[in-house]
Parts: C-alpha cells; structure tokens; sequence
C-alpha cells in the first residue's frame, strides 16, 4: 500500500540521515588523524591513583622527572588547555582558547611554523627577559590579527602577561 511504502522510506531515510550523522559528529571529534608528523607513534600516558578516575594530568615536577628519566619514548612533551583573556592593540580583550606547552611540544610533534618559529627547548628558560613568548595559531592570525605579516615580534598580553609573538602555528594544525 502507498502509506506502508511512504512510512518505510521515510524511516529508512531517517535512520541513514540520522547514521550518517552521527557518524560524520564521532569521525571529526574522535577518529581524526592529528596533523602532526607520525601520529600513530603518539602516545598518551595516564595516571590512576586508588580511588580517583584515570587521567592525563600530571604536575611540572612529575612532567621533568618523567623527562629526565625516559628510556623509552623518544621525545616526551606536555600541555595544557585552557581559556585565555588577550588584549592586543587597542586594548581590544576576547577571549580564547590555547594551550600552555613545554619547549618540547612542536619538536616532538613534528609541526613546523607557517611564520617565524615555534616553540623549542630553549624556550622553558622561566624568568628570562625574553622568555616570554608566545605561537599563535593560524585562525587567530586570519582572523583576528587580519593576516599581519608584521605579526612576529609584536607584543600581546594573555592574562595581562606581556608576550611577544614569535610564531604562527601551520594551517589545520589544532593541537592535540
């Protein structure tokens, strides 16, 4: 019958809509291959203590010690995420998300700049006068810095710390 028929094609076309979808949601959140040089080698290490749930969270001290004392891996690196309140010139302030990284980040990783340098070793000296130092991503120097060459060796305040910019991060590079 005409109904039967018109009811069975539309709850295939739903069912396969609502598939395809799902589908499209968990492969760009979860099976994306990270832009970054061998990302199958990538290795996240996790830390479970009685009573609490596992995670990826780990202190400096614990980040240097594992560093220092790494017989395995061939390079490790940190980060974290985080929102950030940046104020550029004009006293312009928004709101972004970013990462802090160790120096070891973009090498480890594989990344190389679109602009000017990425972040290296040299660069976890704290206290430095020119330690300060910031990579933005490509987006954010599109869009919010309209794409200005003369970017590289500007100075920005996250968090009202004065950072100069040293890098802009390669195109489709999101992080980890």
């Amino acid at each position: 019958s005409p109904v039967f028929t018109a009811v069975a094609v539309l709850s295939l076309a739903l069912g396969i809509g609502v598939n395809t979808a799902i589908f499209s949601l968990i492969h760009a959140v979860m099976l994306r291959m990270l832009p970054v040089r061998d990302p199958g080698q990538l290795v996240e290490l996790l830390s479970e203590y009685p009573g609490e749930p596992r995670g990826s969270f780990f202190s400096l001290r614990s980040y240097q010690h594992y560093q220092d004392h790494n017989h395995v891996f061939s390079g490790l690196t940190g980060s974290s995420m985080s929102e950030f309140k940046i104020r550029s010139a004009g006293d312009q302030r928004e709101m972004a998300q970013g990462e802090f990284v160790t120096g070891s980040y973009f090498p480890v990783l594989g990344v190389k700049a679109a602009a000017g340098r990425l972040l290296g070793p040299e660069d976890d000296r704290a206290g430095a006068p020119d330690s300060a130092v910031v990579v933005v991503s490509w987006e954010y120097w599109k869009t919010r810095l309209g794409s200005a060459p003369g970017v590289l060796g500007k100075r920005i305040f996250i968090d009202d710390v004065p950072l100069t910019v040293v890098g802009v991060a390669p195109r489709g590079f999101f992080g980890l």
